[in-house]
């Protein structure tokens, strides 16, 4: 059963993200949030880790249009409509299509292999359908997670065997008390 739903859950993701995107700030300036359900993986069998851990950090600054200053992350929105952020992964700087409506983390398979995380495709397994068929991936354990001030250990997600885009999504983004979009800035607090 836990299967079906995490299949169901990447496809949405998968798809969604695949979209483009257009945002429309609220009338009354109001701040978008989001929230989504439990992460990915919890309940498959191949991971067997304790729930993720979760800390603050001294903030940093980047020039990749990420900024940071206390415990605020702001992110420019990219010609495509979407943000990026890149957060750390074990240690490794990734490159995330931040996805508010993703419920966990998806690695693309290079991603995965730059961050140091084990993989082997010949345990790849179909976690989702797509328009072009059936889309293979495998769930895993990332040591840490690190956006601005944000870090957290233990986090699993699912590395995929197409596609070359990683996406962060509610698994992480909910350590954050909002995520706001206004315009062409999305503010994590």
């Amino acid at each position: 059963m836990w299967r079906g739903i995490v299949i169901i859950l990447f496809v949405a993701t998968f798809v969604g993200a695949m979209m483009p995107s257009r945002h429309v700030a609220p009338e009354d300036g109001g701040a978008n949030t989001s929230t989504a359900p439990d992460d990915w993986g919890s309940g498959e069998p191949e991971v067997t880790s304790a729930s993720p851990s979760y800390s603050s950090r001294t903030a940093s600054s980047s020039s990749d249009g990420t900024s940071t200053s206390g415990g605020t992350v702001r992110l420019t929105r990219r010609p495509d409509g979407h943000f990026y952020a890149n957060a750390k992964v074990n240690g490794r700087a990734i490159e995330f299509l931040v996805d508010t409506g993703a419920s966990g983390i998806a690695l693309s398979y290079r991603d995965a292999q730059r961050a140091g995380i084990e993989v082997n495709r010949a345990n790849f397994y179909t976690v989702g359908e797509g328009a072009s068929g059936p889309v293979r991936g495998q769930v895993v354990r990332m040591d840490e997670v690190k956006l601005g001030h944000e870090t957290a250990t233990g986090v699993s997600g699912i590395v995929m065997d197409g596609g070359t885009q990683s996406l962060l999504g509610q698994s992480f983004l909910e350590r954050f008390g909002s995520v706001e979009i206004r315009g062409d800035t999305m503010t994590l607090r």
